[in-house]
Formats: C-alpha cells, structure tokens, sequence
C-alpha cells in the first residue's frame, strides 16, 4: 500500500493525491500538481518550490504511460464485492461498476473471480455481470483486452461483450473464446451491416485450468496472446463507429444472451492503447489480490477516509465558494465551520420535522409546490424536538412529486441528504430511507441501507429501471448512530457518497434522468408499494437538491448539524 505525504483535493476526490510541493509516492511523478503512475517520488514538478529563483518553469511534463498491470479502462479483480452489494467494482480510473444478476464469486487466480455456470441445484442460469452503458468504453481501433479465464466447457463463450445483432452497429467490441479453444476478437467497420472478425485456432485455451488470455489492436492488426505471449497476429484494418444509443455491457453473454460463458472470469482489465508483449506478461502476473489497496484505484476500503494508507482529508486554507475567507468561523477539512450556513441553492425539498406530532410532514424548501408527507399509520411514529422516529413499519410519502422531476431533469443532478439515526445495522431489502419510486423494481432513485453499508439507487438512461449499478458505501458506514449520509451524481455521471462529511465512495453511471417518472410518490421509511422495505430509526433531517454539492458544500451542510435554520 503506497504512503503519500500529501493533501487531498477540497472535492475530497480520493483517487487524486495532489503533490503543491512536487513529491509523490514511490513509483509516481507530480505532473501538473497531481501525482500519477510512474517516475520516482524524488520528481518534482518543473518550477516547483525546489526551482533556483527566476527560473523558468517551461512546459509541464508530458504524463506516464498508463501502468501496464492495470486496465486503465476498466479492472475488475472481483474480490470480496458480491457479498457486500452484489457490485463489481472497478478499480480502474473512471468507477464503472457493474452489477451481478444471479452470479457469484468463487477461487479465482488471483484472490475471488467471477463464476458464471450452473446453479448448486443443476438448473441452468445465464448468470452475468451488467455494465450500464458508457461512452468511455468506447475505445476505437487501439485497445487491450485481458483476463484469467478457466472455462468448464469447451465452446463458444464470451468473455466481455456488447455484441447485439439487433442494432446496427451489430457491435463495437467482443472478446470471445471459440470451440476448439480458440479466441475471437469481434468489432465493426464505420457502422456497415455486419460484423468484422478476427480469430485464431493456435490459441489451446483448455477447460478446467486457469490460462491468461488477451487480445491488442492497433488499428491494423489484432494480436492474440495466451500465457503472455503472441500466438498470432491477424490483419484487421478497420475504423468502428460507437453506438449511439443505451447498449449494456456484459461480461459472460451476449446483449441478446448468445454464447454465454461457463466457468470462471477473474483479473478482466481494458486498456485504451495496445498493450506489448512485456507488457502483458507483467499485466498477467500481477497480483491483485496481494497487492490490495493502491493510490488511485478509486475505493476507500476498510477504515479508509480517503483513497491510500495517509492521505489526509484536510487543506491547509478554505474559504467560501465565492472565494471569501470564513467569517466569524474556522477552516475544517476544507469547508468554513461557522456553524449554521446550510447550502441553499439548488434545493428542491427540505424537512427538519419541527411540527412536534400530526400526520405531516411539512416540506419548508420554500419552492413551490410544497412536498408535504403524509404519514401512513401516525401510531407507528413518534414526534420529538426535531425528529420524527419510525419504531414500527409504516411510510411517509407523498403521491406525486414533478418538481424533483422537472428540477433534476433539467441538470441531470441530484443530491440526497439525511441526517438519520438507524435502529440497528442489520436492516436490508436495501431498507428505504428516501425514495421516489413507484414499487420494489422500479424508481427515479432510493438512498437506502443493506446491513451495514450505505446504497444508493439512481435511475439513468443508461441503466435498469431499478438504478442499479448501485452506489454505495464501505461496509461498517451504517451503524446505529447519529449520520450524515449524502449522496451526489453530477451531470458526468459521477456519484459520490459521503458519511459524516467524508467521501466514503464514488462511482460512475452514464446516461441522463429522462426516464425518470413524475407520477411516482416521494417517500420516507419504506417503498411506496408493496411496503415491504421497511427502515426504522429517526430522522433528523432530509433535503433534495437537483444540484450536485461538491465536498466543501456536504462539509459546510454536515457542520451545520443535524438541527439547522435554513
């Protein structure tokens, strides 16, 4: 694990240690005050501090080639993340997670892998990973492709695909094992009918033993590799063209759920330029599961409070967005702490549960039309200064809500916020804390709690009806104690989770909220129908902006405490 004297970003942004006095960690170089792979922590930024007086900075550096052990696309090692919110989390540099539907995890070769064949029971199941579409997976004719596989049966099997003969282009890239064990490179050429298609028979990739397979493009040529090295390179002269519309990815079938994988998966990596032979051996060998963290894999893992073992949450100075010194307060972790300045700006909904009993609860946003709640069963809920506690299973919803509608769907920006005190750590389902949704499987979004950890749901073009992939927090965040939970996703899709003003987790989903539904309810405590998603403890607090707050806003809203005037 890589130690870093650093300073964070006042983004709280983890995966970016920034490095104002040119040092970075061992095997990274300060570019442009930002540590990046490779170089020597003795590099320092060109007219940094170190530079002789006058000295001319010149231009910056150009930055490192990525790491070749790592997909700087996606890089999926699947350790440990089915049993915590079924999620494949990407350890590469943009946060693409992907979500399990009826897969699990097993041995794999490095630490778990992802296995994907029949059920214990003997019924087959097409179990698959899903990765919401995005346009960074779109990579043109330079790209690399690499994973452990170990197939049980031998046939033609995906490894990761958006392959869908249904809608041109049939596809934009797939990496296939062929009957025989051979492998298959698939892509299209400027959206003609049809695919195009790369093969090789020299491959020998056999069942029920783990072999390292990949497969380069440069444009002109595809080049095969198993074990690290080259067993054959195949002219395939092409330029593709992306597809345009929401297409979700799969690792393991098809889109329409063609040559479906049977085996395990482990170490998926894509890489936007075309890996080398040395390369690929050093990719290949590389342990993910002994390395574990690293800076700028883009988890806070653990006890973490920021991506790396020392990265330190605090900046030296802050001041207000519009650039003021903190007046009358002092500077915490990058946000001015005066102690009752809430961010106002975006908000579309807000409840600090003054009314002290009844069966509403009031929205004092301020913006028309009130969002008031109603409360289902007034006997499951108790009243207190400030706080409306749900001891027994009931929701309190409205039945429509078109201004959060309206409001998000012209930023394509949310921010969810609560400050709550769960019952226990052990509620699930995820249990709802605030939704809008119309029943279990479909909702605009839900910031919910599955045992121990944190999850939000969010509807985009780009995913299912039910949000997922999630967004979520590192196991131990929900715990029954007084939290400030807030969960953001920006218009580039980035959504990030916070827990008691720190980053506790980011990842990505592309797409927009034009699917988003203004005749499904807004609610608190549990699904609107069935109401079988039952959370219980205490609110304190809930806002819903259609903007997303950066770190210093979350900060300056979580100093406010739980009992603030607006």
């Amino acid at each position: 694990m890589l130690v870093a004297a650093c300073r964070i970003d006042t983004a709280y942004d983890g995966t970016m240690y920034q490095c104002p006095d040119g040092k970075c960690p061992p095997g990274y170089t300060c570019v442009n005050g930002q540590c990046v792979p490779g170089g020597s922590d003795a590099d320092a930024m060109p007219g940094g501090p170190d530079a002789a007086p006058g000295e001319d900075a010149g231009p910056p550096d150009p930055p490192p080639p990525p790491d070749p052990r790592f997909g700087n696309v996606l890089f999926y090692i699947f350790d440990g993340d089915i049993g915590e919110v079924s999620m494949a989390r990407d350890r590469g540099p943009h946060g693409i997670d992907a979500h399990y539907n009826g897969s699990f995890n097993t041995d794999g070769r490095y630490g778990q892998g992802h296995r994907l064949d029949d059920n214990d029971d003997g019924t087959s199941t097409q179990r698959v990973l899903r990765i919401s579409d995005d346009t960074r997976l779109f990579l043109g004719n330079r790209l690399t492709i690499e994973a452990w596989v170990s197939p049980n049966e031998d046939q033609d099997q995906v490894i990761i695909s958006d392959f869908d003969g249904s809608d041109a282009p049939d596809v934009e890239y797939s990496f296939e094992l062929t009957t025989g064990g051979g492998l298959a490179f698939y892509s299209n050429d400027d959206c003609a009918d049809g695919e195009f298609v790369a093969t090789t028979d020299a491959a020998g990739v056999p069942v029920d033993t783990f072999t390292h397979v990949a497969v380069t493009w440069d444009g002109t040529d595809v080049r095969f590799y198993v074990g690290g090295a080259l067993v054959e390179s195949v002219p395939f002269a092409s330029t593709p063209c992306e597809h345009l519309g929401a297409r979700a990815w799969f690792v393991g079938r098809r889109t329409g759920g063609a040559n479906v994988f049977d085996g395990v998966i482990d170490e998926l990596k894509i890489s936007d330029y075309p890996k080398t032979e040395a390369e690929i051996r050093m990719s290949m060998d590389y342990d993910s599961a002994a390395a574990g963290s690293r800076c700028g894999d883009g988890l806070i893992e653990g006890t973490e409070q920021c991506d790396g073992a020392n990265a330190c949450c605090n900046t030296a100075s802050c001041s207000f967005e519009d650039g003021t010194a903190c007046p009358g307060g002092t500077c915490e972790r990058g946000a001015c702490r005066n102690g009752s300045v809430r961010v106002s700006q975006g908000l579309v909904a807000f409840y600090d549960f003054n009314e002290g009993g009844g069966a509403t609860a009031v929205d004092s946003s301020g913006v028309v039309p009130a969002l008031n709640l109603t409360i289902a069963d007034p006997d499951s809920v108790a009243w207190g200064p400030g706080t409306l506690t749900l001891a027994d299973s009931t929701v309190v919803s409205s039945s429509a809500a078109p201004k959060l509608v309206s409001a998000c769907q012209g930023s394509n920006e949310l921010t969810v916020e609560a400050w709550i005190t769960p019952d226990n750590a052990t509620q699930s389902g995820p249990a709802r804390i605030v939704t809008m949704s119309e029943d279990t499987g479909d909702r605009n979004f839900t910031l919910g709690q599955n045992e121990d950890v944190y999850i939000l749901r969010l509807r985009t073009s780009a995913t299912d009806s039910n949000g997922q992939p999630s967004g979520y927090t590192p196991p131990g965040d929900a715990s029954p104690a007084l939290t400030h939970l807030v969960a953001t996703r920006s218009v580039d899709g980035l959504r990030r989770m916070y827990v008691n003003g720190r980053l506790r987790g980011r990842n990505r989903t592309s797409g927009d909220f034009s699917t988003w539904d203004d005749s499904w309810g807004f609610g608190l405590g549990n699904e609107l129908s069935p109401d079988d998603r039952t959370w219980l403890g205490t609110f304190h607090l809930v806002a819903v902006y259609c903007r997303a707050l950066t770190g210093l806003e979350v900060a300056r809203n979580f100093f406010a405490g739980a009992d603030p005037e607006l």
